[in-house]
């Protein structure tokens, strides 16, 4: 198995929710024909390991017939993972329980320890979160998962949207080098003030109930 450009084959979890986030999306018929047309009709299994180039093959495919980018895919699978029933569990393992938005991003320091936990043959990149000035925070990524950044802005745009909080969510850097060559992603988020926000505690158990 060839691995992937941070030596590491990619984790079967990833592709299984891909395929599970396009047929949800797009429907069954979309998904066997991309399926036939990249010889993946089996599908994907979640605990097998596969090479980089099948998720990126896929991701293409699907951007050209969609004609869209892949980024936006990955938006879009970061905001089908808040919201779908194959999901709740994984609410479950990020702790979704911060009593509003802001404390549920200091949280995601935690979860690649989590998941990690969970998962040992899942390597997610440590986060950090930083806040330069009241009401902006900066969710910086380490390298370790393609498309990272994307999956987050989208997740943290529906996460906020659901909490009813006013929030611009922009990937700031996608894939940018630092002067020592490592590759960082940056989320910044800009929050603005709106009354009774909804709990992300509640949220989260409603997703794990559904």
């Amino acid at each position: 198995m060839v691995p992937n450009q941070w030596g590491r084959p990619l984790h079967g979890i990833v592709n299984r929710g891909l395929q599970l986030f396009l047929i949800e999306e797009y429907g069954e018929e979309f998904w066997r024909e991309l399926a036939v047309s990249l010889d993946q009709e089996s599908g994907f299994e979640a605990m097998l390991m596969y090479d980089d180039e099948v998720t990126r093959r896929l991701m293409t495919s699907v951007a050209r017939r969609l004609n869209c980018t892949r980024a936006e895919i990955w938006e879009g699978f970061g905001a089908f993972l808040t919201r779908s029933e194959y999901t709740a569990s994984f609410w479950a393992l990020l702790r979704f329980g911060g009593r509003d938005f802001s404390s549920f991003l200091a949280s995601l320091e935690e979860v690649p320890g989590q998941v990690q936990l969970a998962l040992p043959d899942f390597y997610l990149p440590p986060l950090k979160l930083l806040e330069p000035s009241p009401g902006q925070f900066e969710l910086h990524f380490g390298a370790g998962l393609w498309g990272l950044g994307s999956i987050a802005t989208g997740l943290l745009r529906a996460v906020a949207q659901e909490c009813q909080i006013s929030a611009q969510v922009e990937l700031q850097n996608n894939g940018a080098q630092t002067h020592a060559g490592v590759q960082t992603e940056v989320v910044r988020i800009t929050l603005q003030r709106t009354a009774r926000p909804k709990s992300a505690r509640r949220l989260g158990e409603a997703a794990l109930h559904a």
